[in-house]
C-alpha cells in the first residue's frame, strides 16, 4: 500500500471519532459561536 493511502485513512479514522476533544483544541473549537451555528465546521 501506499504510505499517502495509509496517512489519509489515518486521518480520516481521527476525525470520525472525535480525536480533536483529546488532544487537541476540539473543545475550545466547538464553543466558538460561529461553530455552534454552523456545525458543518465541527
Amino acid at each position: 500500500m501506499d504510505d499517502h493511502l495509509v496517512q489519509a485513512l489515518v486521518l480520516v479514522g481521527l476525525a470520525l471519532v472525535n480525536a480533536g476533544d483529546t488532544w487537541g483544541l476540539g473543545r475550545r473549537w466547538s464553543s466558538l459561536g460561529l461553530v455552534r451555528r454552523f456545525p458543518v465546521l465541527r
